[in-house]
């Protein structure tokens, strides 16, 4: 009886769990191989300070810069634009 007791206290407690997490919306969701919310494979600088904030530059080559955001925890790399 104690072991069946226990069971749905587990089951009780995982489903509220999960069930809080999917409904905290304030966050938008990672998605490999895509980005998370705005900020996503593609686009520009001012797109992506405009939602985590101004970053800091680190290494600049011929085609590629990086850039840190300390406060998120991230570095993201950006194309170097070359026009002919």
């Amino acid at each position: 009886m104690k072991r069946l007791f226990a069971f749905w206290f587990l089951i009780l407690i995982c489903g509220a769990v999960l069930a809080q997490q999917s409904e905290d919306t304030s966050e938008p969701l990672i998605v490999a191989g895509k980005g998370w919310g705005k900020v996503s494979l593609g686009v520009d600088r001012k797109t992506v300070e405009s939602v985590i904030g101004e970053g800091q530059n680190r290494s600049r080559y011929d085609d590629v810069y990086f850039i840190d955001y300390p406060a998120k925890g991230i570095q993201i790399s950006y194309n170097n634009r070359i026009t002919l």
